[in-house]
């Protein structure tokens, strides 16, 4: 068990605000009475993303501001994997390894830090932590059973959390509204620390840049169209994990949606800092200048009966899936899962009572949010998309592959936005949307037996949880 003297200390340092943080004052004494690690994030990032900017309430180390210079003591495997250089000109991807050991059966929402990967399992309880320090030979460190006694499912979304003192915690959300969270400070031996049990329930987790706090998406939907049969849930659960083996419920953020996922963008430099709920009827940004006291700036509909958009027939039950910004947020991305992923193919027409959703659906979405008060549509990518059907073209056994837009991550680029995102069935698909009213894609892996659901960019590499393959890592050349 981690020393518990950071929780002390930030116990100690609560602000009016409802803001905590480390003054330079702060003692690093272990309880042990030996000097205790500082490892204090880097001046500056790995590559540019500010969805793991630092945030400075708190400001604790993220994975893209883990220092290379680590101090004495430090766990090796907090370094950073060496960096691989690419250019986003003729764009092409490579496949360097599956599936490390044959042992990783199935993967889902993953996360990185340092030299390691945690991949939950969507297929019984087992989720895994891979060690990426050689990208081309990933090596199994151990395996787990994430739920532990509480669930029988391995996981559908992982987050890593760091601290100063060199201590590591994997939050896993679960398909049984739990949050499980195990502490895997020695990643070859992960111990469970805690469980938590949202009112809610949880559907995914995401913990906010460079802080201990838990944002909790149950994943319900909410608002006034309550588009579940039980009407939705509305709010959002806030946790503080100062201490992950005794989290505690820090608000209950009235938000009026229940969030399918969060992302976050932060630009200290500009005192800006957003959270982006994807809450299925309505897409929220929301300002999390101070993380305990979020703000809704606006709500954006799901834009059903607009002329000229794909998908406007289909049920928002599973619209807003997937919100996020680009890397100087001024344009908003909406995921759409229309049928949960569970409609086969690119281009298809389903019914859910007399609502009739045809398709394509699983569309990604672009808004200009310049201003943030008034976003204004700008384009889409539909899945119909000529590079996502032809896969299926060629094989019609792959049509029974689900075809969405899931999860992913933004490559760094000098004066273009492109997005890594998985897409189930047609694999990993990197989009080009520095023209948000023409998204174009500008490359692709996958078919054959994919079923992708995230993709992490991470070094010049992009590492993938798959729900048949397991994990595959790729170099972007």
């Amino acid at each position: 068990m981690r020393s518990s003297v950071w929780v002390m200390l930030l116990a100690a340092t609560v602000g009016l605000t409802g803001c905590i943080g480390l003054g330079d004052d702060v003692d690093t004494q272990s309880a042990e009475g030996t000097d205790a690690l500082n490892i204090e994030p880097a001046a500056e990032q790995l590559f540019e993303e500010p969805g793991s900017n630092v945030h400075p309430a708190f400001g604790l180390p993220t994975y893209t501001t883990i220092p290379t210079d680590l101090p004495e003591g430090a766990p090796s495997f907090w370094a950073p994997i060496e960096e691989n250089e690419f250019s986003l000109d003729n764009i092409q991807v490579e496949h360097l390894a599956e599936n490390p050991d044959g042992d990783v059966a199935s993967g889902s929402g993953i996360a990185a830090w340092g030299e390691i990967v945690v991949v939950p399992g969507r297929t019984g309880q087992s989720a895994w932590v891979v060690s990426i320090a050689d990208p081309a030979e990933p090596e199994v460190l151990s395996a787990f059973d994430a739920g532990g006694e509480e669930a029988d499912t391995g996981g559908r979304d992982v987050e890593i959390l760091g601290f100063p003192d060199g201590s590591l915690f994997a939050v896993f959300a679960t398909d049984h509204a739990i949050v499980p969270i195990w502490d895997i400070t020695d990643p070859e031996n992960p111990v469970q620390a805690s469980v938590i049990a949202p009112d809610r329930g949880s559907h995914n987790v995401q913990i906010v840049p460079g802080t201990p706090l838990l944002y909790n998406s149950a994943g319900a939907g909410g608002g006034e169209m309550g588009n579940l049969p039980d009407g939705g849930t509305e709010g959002t659960a806030i946790y503080d994990l100062s201490d992950p083996y005794a989290p505690e419920l820090a608000l209950d953020f009235d938000n009026g949606y229940s969030c399918h996922d969060i992302k976050f963008s932060l630009w200290p430099s500009e005192d800006k800092y957003r959270a982006y709920c994807a809450g299925y009827d309505v897409t929220q940004i929301w300002d999390i200048e101070d993380p305990l006291d979020p703000q809704v700036i606006v709500n954006v509909p799901v834009h059903h009966g607009i002329e000229g958009l794909p998908s406007t027939s289909s049920t928002p039950e599973r619209f807003s899936h997937l919100a996020m910004s680009n890397m100087d947020g001024t344009v908003l991305i909406v995921g759409d899962e229309t049928g949960g992923g569970g409609l086969p193919a690119c281009d298809v027409q389903a019914s859910q009572g007399p609502i009739t959703a045809t398709g394509p659906l699983g569309n990604l979405y672009f808004y200009d949010i310049s201003d943030e008060t008034n976003p204004l549509f700008m384009g889409a990518l539909s899945t119909d998309h000529p590079v996502l059907m032809e896969d299926i073209l060629e094989n019609p056994d792959r049509a029974e592959a689900s075809c969405t837009a899931h999860f992913g991550q933004l490559i760094p680029a000098e004066d273009r936005d492109v997005l890594a995102i998985a897409f189930y069935g047609p694999g990993v698909v990197l989009v080009d949307f520095t023209d948000p009213r023409n998204p174009q894609i500008i490359e692709r892996w996958g078919g054959g037996d994919t079923t992708t659901w995230d993709v992490w960019f991470y070094n010049g590499y992009l590492i993938t949880g798959d729900i048949t393959r397991g994990m595959d890592i790729l170099a972007l050349t």
